[in-house]
């Protein structure tokens, strides 16, 4: 019992890991990858590819040790082959984010977030276009590994729900969503002196 008390009084005695990024940095993260889109009631008898690209641009903020936040902009592309024609969906995505640290050392930090926002919609057939914009909302796991002092890798599994009546032919509603998995660098900056050393 003694030894575990005494363990807890040295585990307390260190000071917190900074994790990646540090606590007051500011960051510009891109995200490219494939997302995976179930197609479910739509996808009946349509050509759809299993992989659609996308992009996600994202500026945060690491508000304390564990908490990191901010605004994401997404780029998402998608086709589907149907019996009246190619339809091609591009979907604009505006999120607020936030995600905390699950395990976290100075070379890395593992991480669990979500976000809400809205998602802008818009498709294309026989040169017809239809605007149809619906929420978004995401949950995602992902983890930072630290290249240098203003750099660091990123890699990231979300799975967003957000749908919308992008056909005109079809009564059913179009996943403009899916399990988006996704590489990244990351700029991390300093926005104040706290942890910043002259020189380095």
């Amino acid at each position: 019992m003694r030894s575990f008390a005494l363990g807890l009084v040295v585990v307390a005695a260190f000071p917190a890991l900074a994790g990646v990024p540090e606590k007051g940095d500011g960051t510009i993260t891109l995200l490219g990858g494939a997302r995976q889109i179930p197609t479910g009631d739509y996808g009946s008898g349509r050509q759809h590819s299993f992989f659609q690209p996308g992009l996600v641009l994202g500026f945060g903020y690491q508000a304390d040790d564990e908490l990191h936040g901010g605004v994401q902009i997404g780029y998402m592309l998608d086709k589907y082959g149907t019996p009246a024609g190619t339809l091609d969906i591009r979907s604009i995505q505006i999120l607020l984010q936030l995600d905390t640290a699950l395990v976290k050392e100075s070379w890395y930090t593992l991480y669990a977030g979500g976000g809400l926002g809205y998602s802008l919609n818009t498709s294309t057939r026989g040169g017809q276009t239809i605007e149809a914009n619906s929420t978004a909302g995401f949950v995602g796991l992902g983890a930072r590994f630290r290249l240098g002092d203003r750099f660091a890798f990123v890699v990231e599994d979300r799975y967003t729900l957000s749908s919308a009546a992008l056909d005109p032919n079809s009564r059913n509603t179009v996943n403009v969503g899916g399990n988006f998995f996704a590489i990244a660098l990351q700029i991390h900056f300093f926005s104040s002196d706290e942890h910043h050393v002259p020189g380095e």
